[in-house]
């Protein structure tokens, strides 16, 4: 599967503490009825949790939007360069295109939640 990043940068939030870890949030594409999105957690090593331990949830105003897909078994992918990222992809119904409000981290049973109303409802892409 190709996905198309945003151009500025992999994350687009602030980095914030949650189970442990740090984590931000990126809005990968917004369109077409739907939100693609992921989650980048800074990790020790390669088995500090495993997809089932990460969530995200999405709102459009006070609606929060439905998942279409979370990350499975197996799933999450790890970028290692001097410090080891977890990310964990995302993508949420958004039949009405509305324009994105918070979204929420969940990992270890601890939650965060990031402000996304930046307007940034159609990032710019790269191929």
């Amino acid at each position: 599967m190709v996905r198309q990043l945003r151009r500025d940068t992999l994350m687009n939030s602030e980095f914030k503490a949650v189970g442990g870890h740090w984590a931000a949030v990126s809005v990968d594409a917004a369109g077409d009825g739907q939100v693609a999105m992921h989650v980048g957690v800074s990790v020790a090593g390669y088995e500090e949790f495993g997809e089932a331990d990460l969530d995200l949830s999405l709102w459009a105003g006070d609606r929060q939007l439905e998942a279409i897909r979370r990350p499975g078994a197996g799933e999450l992918i790890f970028v290692e360069t001097k410090a080891i990222t977890a990310i964990g992809q995302f993508a949420f119904a958004n039949p009405e295109n509305s324009a994105l409000s918070v979204a929420q981290v969940t990992l270890l049973g601890e939650s965060v939640v990031y402000d996304v109303s930046n307007g940034d409802t159609e990032p710019p892409l790269v191929a």
